[in-house]
């Protein structure tokens, strides 16, 4: 397929396509500001709303090209900035517009033999970013890691105290071994709330790339195939990293911190890969949509199973399990 194929591809039709979807995007956006703002459950909200602000912008790359990307990124930043708090234009330019830049950039440019696939670039690009920033954030203020570590622990302290005042006065009874539970739960989430904050913007964006992948290519818009999560795989400088944060797991504190939260968001691209080699597997059977779905109602329900994606992802990278699944295929005459 052609970068010049789709109706939308050159010349004006793209860049006005472009300042739609970045118009499009920062009213979202203003609306978002304009609703939740002064909300305490504001970042929830924001991340799980990412795939609806990032969406157009996405739409216009994929479907019309870089050019209609930078106008889109650049409209809708202006935007932003031009009638909402800073730290909205803040937001939406390191979460929004810099992300959809790069994500069309990387799914148009062409792929060489032998590199890294279109799929495995895009996830590679998703956890480098978010840790970029994080450890930006870490190297300007070094000597706050204690107070952002402890900030976050009084936040859901906090939670945790309110919580348990709630149950008080509805009557239910308050036992030891519910506020030891509570409080358990709380300071791990403390513990690994960076992580959770990146892994669930990772998800959320690679969910509006597959989704705004699809709506472009329903109208034949779309210049690249379509994501596979079976074509994933790990990029090597994600498994050198991934083991240089679990040596820094040991280092003393608050520099493990920064590296706790670091080796959990690495291993999300193991956890895909697991995923990856499941569908692959699945791919090889009759009833695949019904065998998926209780698949992932199982994978919801339990931490356990993420777990074992995850160890699966690793051992993959030395087993290749999708490869054997295709020769056992080949062998068999199926078709693939």
């Amino acid at each position: 397929m052609t970068l010049d194929t789709p109706i939308l591809s050159r010349g004006f039709a793209g860049y006005a396509y472009g300042a739609v979807a970045g118009v499009v995007s920062a009213l979202l956006i203003l609306v978002f500001a304009r609703v939740f703002i002064g909300s305490p459950f504001v970042l929830c909200v924001y991340l799980a709303a990412v795939p609806v602000f990032v969406m157009p912008l996405l739409m216009a790359g994929l479907g019309a090209g870089r050019g209609a990307a930078i106008v889109a990124a650049a409209v809708g930043a202006g935007l932003t900035f031009g009638f909402s708090a800073p730290v909205y234009g803040v937001f939406y330019v390191l979460m929004e517009a810099i992300p959809a830049l790069a994500l069309s950039v990387i799914a148009l440019r062409p792929v060489k033999p032998g590199a890294m696939n279109f799929e495995s670039n895009v996830v590679a690009f998703l956890i480098a970013w978010p840790l970029f920033l994080f450890f930006i954030i870490c190297t300007v203020m070094p000597g706050h890691l204690v107070e952002l570590r402890a900030t976050i622990v009084d936040a859901f302290v906090k939670v945790n105290r309110e919580m348990l005042q709630a149950l008080a006065q509805s009557g239910k009874q308050v036992t030891p071994e519910m506020i030891d539970n509570l409080h358990g739960a709380f300071q791990f989430f403390a513990t690994f709330f960076p992580a959770m904050v990146m892994a669930a913007w990772l998800i959320s964006s690679l969910m509006a790339l597959v989704v705004a992948q699809f709506i472009v290519q329903q109208q034949k818009w779309n210049l690249r195939p379509t994501f596979s999560i079976v074509k994933l795989r790990v990029s090597n400088w994600t498994i050198y990293t991934s083991a240089v944060g679990a040596a820094a797991v040991f280092a003393p504190a608050p520099y493990d911190y920064p590296a706790l939260n670091a080796i959990v968001i690495l291993c999300v691209p193991f956890l895909l890969v697991g995923l990856a080699v499941v569908h692959a597997y699945v791919a090889t059977m009759r009833y695949r949509i019904f065998i998926l779905a209780f698949f992932y109602l199982i994978f919801f329900a339990s931490t356990w199973i993420a777990m074992l994606m995850v160890l699966l992802g690793v051992v993959d990278q030395r087993v290749d399990f999708r490869k054997r699944f295709a020769e056992r295929n080949l062998t068999k005459g199926d078709k693939l």
